[in-house]
């Protein structure tokens, strides 16, 4: 095994030691997360609920820290993590507009299977993590769901599928530690939405290893994460209509029998 070898498999170690350490993290934020939301009353619960910014600007800058250290290390390179020969730009753009596509294709879908209303309801209770009421806040969110494709992509899909491949393990293997990890980190949300994140996962291992190959995926992950963040304000009242029905409705007196 030549030194360069054993330098493309510690960046593999590392993302595998990052996708712990991140399932673990979640479950941890998860559970401790219920128990506030139990002691709250519920007019409290979405003002609790709401995402840290400054934890997702630590987890962000120790991505791009570690990213950046491998780099250093030779741990990756571009053509170890999937970027094509294709012009960056052109392959950005290619993959951001696969989006466009992915986001008509997967609500027809749900129609058809009848799960669309079912998925929409699922959504809007996850997106109220993310549902800041300041513009100063929504705008630091937003620059940091800029980051996030970036070093997601590059340490989930390029470094723990891609670049997995490359060292030596069967391609099969690889896309189903991606997989396992992706299902992991997304599990709290619901069979609906983990069903619907593997379908964008499946996507962007496609054009992956299509010729657009790892920024067409960065592309891809870039809108799908940028797309909700202009429409706060909306899923915003949207959540509030929610919860005023459901609270409407468990308070209506029961009729009485006939």
């Amino acid at each position: 095994m030549t030194a360069g070898h054993a330098r493309l498999q510690l960046g593999v170690g590392v993302a595998l030691a990052l996708s712990a350490l991140s399932i673990v993290m979640l479950l941890v934020s998860v559970v401790r997360a219920k128990r506030r939301a139990r002691s709250l009353p519920t007019q409290g619960r979405l003002r609790r609920s709401r995402v840290s910014l400054g934890r997702l600007a630590v987890m962000q800058a120790v991505f791009v820290a570690v990213v950046a250290t491998l780099y250093a290390l030779g741990a990756w390179k571009p053509r170890s993590i999937g970027v094509s020969h294709m012009s960056p730009y052109a392959a950005f753009l290619a993959g951001a507009l696969e989006y466009g596509i992915f986001a008509k294709a997967l609500p027809t879908l749900r129609q058809l299977l009848g799960v669309q209303q079912k998925y929409a309801a699922a959504a809007l209770r996850v997106h109220r993590y993310f549902l800041l009421p300041t513009r100063r806040q929504r705008l630091a969110l937003l620059l940091l769901m800029c980051v996030n494709p970036f070093t997601e992509e590059l340490i989930f899909r390029g470094l723990l599928v891609h670049q997995f491949a490359r060292v030596g393990a069967p391609l099969w293997l690889a896309v189903l530690v991606g997989a396992l990890v992706n299902v992991a980190n997304h599990w709290y949300q619901g069979r609906a939405l983990v069903r619907s994140h593997l379908a964008f996962y499946a996507w962007s291992v496609v054009l992956l290893y299509s010729p657009v190959g790892m920024l067409g995926a960065m592309g891809f992950h870039f809108l799908a994460d940028i797309w909700p963040s202009l429409y706060q304000r909306q899923m915003l009242e949207e959540y509030r209509a929610q919860r005023r029905a459901r609270l409407a409705s468990a308070n209506k007196p029961a009729k009485p029998a006939a």
